[in-house]
């Protein structure tokens, strides 16, 4: 008589749900090792390529897409250190002007500049999601866009971060 015990029954449960999973994600042409070729569904049905110049054409936008999250980014750090720097977000330091400072606060959150910096926080992140999606599809020509996409929007715009502070910290 073979005992196993609830642990052992659960691991095998685990092994075998996931030994179906990547067999259902093969059969449906998606692949969890990197992989070269050029054809993929990438996001949407809609996006779905077939050739060479489909592969050409997607790694071209997931470049794009890639640099417009870096700029993106950069642009929001930008505009929290001039807001910084302009002393707009500055507290009043005194105890006594402490609910002043408060009302001060609680209306800056409703201003322009820090809706417009909400407004692109939620693109970069759909932006950053998208790429990680198409990251996830482990095709290596996909992927080498983004990296790249990723590599000129840093290399293009975080130069000044080695000799100024725009991270958006208030000095």
């Amino acid at each position: 008589m073979v005992h196993h015990s609830t642990e052992n029954i659960y691991h095998e449960d685990m092994v075998k749900s996931t030994a179906e999973t990547h067999h259902h994600m093969a059969m449906s042409g998606h692949s969890l090792a990197f992989h070269g070729g050029y054809t993929e569904i990438i996001l949407f049905e809609g996006w779905n390529i077939n050739s060479l110049g489909g592969l050409i054409g997607s790694m071209i936008g997931i470049f794009f897409m890639a640099t417009i999250y870096e700029t993106l980014k950069h642009f929001r750090e930008y505009l929290v250190w001039r807001t910084c720097r302009d002393g707009q977000y500055q507290a009043v330091a005194l105890e006594a002007a402490k609910r002043e400072t408060e009302r001060i606060e609680s209306l800056s959150r409703w201003s322009w500049g820090y809706l417009t910096q909400t407004a692109i926080y939620v693109v970069q992140m759909v932006i950053s999601y998208f790429l990680m999606l198409i990251f996830m599809t482990y095709n290596t020509w996909l992927c080498f866009a983004a990296i790249s996409g990723y590599a000129v929007g840093y290399f293009i715009f975080s130069w000044k971060k080695a000799f100024l502070d725009v991270t958006g910290q208030c000095h």
